[in-house]
């Protein structure tokens, strides 16, 4: 494994993703940290870059110290993440090529996060189905857990125990250790980190799936029903007692691992009552999303599609129409916020309801974006654009999608294209 990573080969292939990945992200050219160089000021020097990080590798030379910054989380708190420089996120992403595939068939079945073959998505899917086929029945319960900050409080000495219970030799651990106790800049003062890994770099992923690991055989093992999403673990079984054991048992392992369960979130209650899951609320055998999430997905859709005076009509239609298709090139920073995948994110829900209600919401906002002001004149003249463009709505697609039409993110994209039509200028 030692030999793997410090291989030319893989370096190259290290810097390649990486290269890719700020690529995908219109960020090639911005991203630098605390040495001034970015992607596209070392391409000149890459052959010589590798080589020095072969070397650094091959000496486990300590690292150049991290940025440290915050975003914004759900809910209003803030997520502190580290940014390396161009070198040392070569480096991780060294590492991470040769562990990624070593640890994913370690992993439980049940856990589904940071797995390209296993994506959240699946979890609340899997969630729904037996939720729909059970939300009827008086004898099934459900245990909801969320573990408070749980890459923070991650045990360095734990941590390396787990991984040397998975075979990882001395050398590969030294160099894993370089990136756990990594210096970093806050505030003008170098600190280090004496709990916790960094969020932000791709062996955080890895980190986070096997430090639980022991918990989530065990759930398995023993549960009807378990699935696991980084700190989100859920647990449906018809046997009341055996949860409850499972609860003490799954609590004391927490705390073990020296980490805290969050017992505002912990839901224990029988699946026809309410309780939610990754964002997704089940009640009244309909599954909707939180009133918080729709007013996110208005004020991203208002964002996007903003009234310019110096757009002309025709240009409005083609931008919406690239809106629609998700089309890179409009602004590529903003591409998750775009129409299809965030109603790919909304299709399992079915209350019917809500859709239509968010599908008026974003009329609403396309009228605003057409005309500049929402007036029932200005709706109608919207609507009838809409037709006449053969712009599909938002009620349409998720009806497409919960009826097995649209099985696949890439046919639904094509439905998409074919349906939109520009012969027609509606002015």
């Amino acid at each position: 494994m030692y030999e793997q990573i410090t291989s030319l080969e893989n370096i190259k292939e290290a810097y390649l993703d990486l290269y890719y990945s700020l690529a995908l992200k219109s960020e090639v050219g911005r991203y630098n940290v605390l040495n001034g160089k970015t992607m596209d000021s070392t391409l000149i020097f890459s052959e010589e870059m590798i080589k020095e990080i072969q070397n650094d590798l091959f000496n486990k030379t300590n690292l150049q110290p991290a940025r440290y910054t915050e975003i914004p989380k759900a809910g209003g708190e803030m997520r502190g993440i580290y940014m390396l420089s161009v070198k040392e996120r070569v480096k991780c992403q060294a590492i991470y090529r040769v562990l990624e595939p070593y640890f994913e068939p370690r992993y439980s079945d049940c856990l589904y996060s940071f797995r390209s073959s296993k994506p959240s998505y699946y979890a609340a899917r899997s969630v729904r189905r037996l939720y729909l086929r059970n939300y009827k029945k008086k004898d099934l319960y459900v245990l909801k857990l969320d573990i408070h900050k749980y890459s923070d409080y991650h045990n360095h000495e734990i941590l390396f125990d787990i991984l040397k219970s998975h075979g990882i030799e001395t050398d590969v651990s030294d160099l894993i250790q370089l990136f756990i106790r990594q210096p970093f800049l806050h505030n003008g003062k170098l600190q280090c980190l004496s709990t916790g890994t960094m969020q932000g770099t791709p062996l955080c992923a890895i980190f986070n799936n096997i430090y639980i690991g022991h918990i989530d055989e065990y759930a398995e093992k023993n549960a009807h029903f378990y699935r696991r999403v980084g700190d989100d673990l859920i647990i449906i079984d018809k046997d009341k007692e055996k949860l409850q054991k499972m609860l003490k048992h799954i609590k004391k392992e927490v705390g073990k691992s020296k980490l805290i369960i969050k017992e505002e979130k912990t839901i224990f209650t029988k699946l026809d009552n309410p309780f939610n899951f990754l964002g997704y609320q089940f009640e009244d055998g309909k599954i909707s999303l939180p009133e918080g999430s729709l007013r996110k997905i208005l004020d991203k859709w208002k964002k996007r599609l903003k009234y310019r005076k110096n757009l002309t009509f025709d240009k409005r239609i083609k931008k919406l129409r690239q809106f629609f298709q998700n089309k890179e090139e409009v602004d590529p920073s903003l591409k998750k916020e775009n129409f299809l995948d965030i109603v790919r994110a909304y299709n399992l829900t079915t209350d019917t309801t809500q859709v239509k209600r968010l599908s008026s919401k974003f009329m609403d906002v396309l009228t605003n974006y057409f005309f500049d002001g929402l007036t029932h004149s200005k709706l109608s003249k919207t609507k009838k654009l809409m037709t006449e463009n053969k712009f599909p709505s938002l009620t349409k697609i998720h009806y497409w999608y919960n009826n097995g039409k649209l099985r696949s993110y890439k046919k639904a994209k094509k439905s998409v294209d074919k349906l939109i039509r520009t012969e027609k200028i509606y002015s």
